[in-house]
C-alpha cells in the first residue's frame, strides 16, 4: 500500500516485484476500514491518479529546479544540488506549462512524430503510471463513441457533446472513471510568440453508476468550445483560436489519449509507440484564426475585481491578517476594499 499523499519514486516495484499496489493517500482515523474493505473485495476500487508517477525522479525536469545557490549572482551555472552554508535554497520555474504528463505525454508525441530538438527519451523508463491511470477487479470496453459541435445559440456559446457507450466485460460489479481529453493545433505561430501547448488536456470526466457484468451504460460529457482556445500574451494578447486540427478523444488515462491522438494520425507501434491507440475513440475538427471569438469574458460571467482602497482603517472592522497590510505614507494601516462586476456581453 502506498500511504502518502503525493506520488513517490516507483522503481522499487520492479527492484522488489511487487505485482499489485494500492494508494490510499493519507486515510485519517477511519480510512482504514475502507482499505479493508477494498482488499477483502467487498468494495471494487475505481479511482484515478491525479499525478503521474515516475520510475525515478531525476528523469524529471521539475526535479532538477529543487536547487540550492552557491551564491546570490543570479548566475544559472551557479545552480546544483550541493548543500552549502552560504547557499541560498531556491526553486526556479522554468517549466511553463510543461509540468507532470504536459510535459511526459507532449515530449512523448514529439518523440513519435519526430520533432526536432526531442532528444532521447524513453517513455517507459521514466514513467511507472500516468495521469488519470487507475484499474478495478473488472475490465471495461469503450464502444460507440460519437462527438459533435452544438453551434451558439443567443446567448450560448458553442460545445461539445462527446458520447460513449461503456460495457462491463469482467466478471465483477463495478464503476468506470470516463476521461475527455483535448489536443490542440502547435503550429509555428506557437513557436513564434512563446505559446506552450501540451500534447493533451484533460478538458472533461465522469464516473458511470455501478455497471454489473454484461451491462453498459452511456456516458455524456460537454466541453466548452472555449475551453480550445489559447492566452496569446506576446501579439494578440487575448484568448485566440488558431488555423489547424484539433481532437477529442476518450481514454482511460491521459498516455492512452495521447497514443489514440496518434493513432488517428495514422502513427503505429511500429514507429515506437508504447501501444496501440484507438482512432475510433477520437473526433477532429479544422478550425480557422480568431482572436476575436473568445477574447471577451463568457455572457453573464461573475468577475471579482479586488483593488486596494488608500482609507485608513475603521475602528469597527474585523482584525484579520488577509484583510490588512501595514505601510503606506505615515505607516498607516489601509484595508482591501473588494468591487464586484458583472460582465454583460452582447
Amino acid at each position: 500500500m502506498l500511504n502518502f499523499a503525493n506520488q513517490v519514486q516507483l522503481d522499487f516495484v520492479e527492484e522488489y516485484g511487487v505485482d499489485a499496489l494500492l494508494w490510499v493517500g493519507n486515510y485519517g482515523e477511519v480510512g482504514a476500514y475502507a482499505i479493508g474493505d477494498l482488499l477483502a473485495g467487498n468494495v471494487n476500487p475505481s479511482g484515478r491518479l491525479a499525478d503521474t508517477f515516475w520510475r525515478e525522479h531525476w528523469l524529471n525536469p521539475v526535479h532538477a529546479n529543487f536547487a540550492t545557490l552557491i551564491d546570490t549572482t543570479n548566475n544559472a551555472s551557479q545552480w546544483n544540488m550541493s548543500t552549502n552554508s552560504k547557499s541560498v535554497r531556491s526553486i526556479v520555474y522554468q517549466e511553463g506549462v510543461y509540468m507532470g504528463y504536459r510535459y511526459t505525454e507532449t515530449r512523448y508525441e514529439d518523440k513519435i512524430l519526430g520533432t526536432e530538438k526531442t532528444g532521447d527519451f524513453d517513455y517507459s523508463a521514466a514513467v511507472a503510471y500516468p495521469f488519470g491511470y487507475g484499474i478495478s477487479y473488472t475490465d471495461f470496453a469503450y464502444s460507440d463513441f460519437s462527438a459533435a459541435r452544438v453551434s451558439a445559440s443567443g446567448k450560448a456559446e458553442a460545445y461539445y457533446n462527446v458520447s460513449v457507450k461503456i460495457t462491463n466485460t469482467g466478471s465483477r460489479a463495478g464503476k468506470e472513471v470516463v476521461q475527455l481529453y483535448a489536443q490542440k493545433p502547435y503550429i509555428d505561430y506557437d513557436k513564434q510568440y512563446g505559446i506552450e501547448k501540451p500534447a493533451v488536456e484533460l478538458v472533461g470526466f465522469a464516473k458511470t453508476k455501478t455497471i454489473k457484468p454484461g451491462d453498459s451504460e452511456t456516458v455524456n460529457i460537454t466541453v466548452n468550445e472555449r475551453d480550445l482556445a489559447t492566452y496569446d500574451s506576446y501579439n494578440a494578447r487575448t484568448y485566440i483560436l488558431e488555423d489547424g486540427r484539433y481532437y477529442l478523444t476518450v481514454a482511460k488515462d491521459a498516455h492512452a489519449a495521447v497514443n489514440n491522438v496518434l493513432a488517428a494520425k495514422e502513427k503505429t507501434t511500429g514507429d515506437g509507440m508504447t501501444a496501440a491507440g484507438s482512432k475510433n475513440m477520437v473526433y477532429s475538427e479544422l478550425k480557422q484564426y480568431s482572436d476575436e471569438l473568445y477574447s471577451h469574458s463568457a455572457v453573464n460571467t461573475d468577475v471579482e475585481i479586488c483593488a486596494y482602497h488608500k482609507q485608513r482603517k475603521p475602528r469597527h472592522a474585523i482584525r484579520r491578517k488577509d484583510r490588512y497590510d501595514k505601510g503606506g505614507r505615515n505607516g498607516n494601516v489601509y484595508f482591501r476594499h473588494y468591487l464586484y462586476a458583472r460582465v454583460h456581453n452582447a
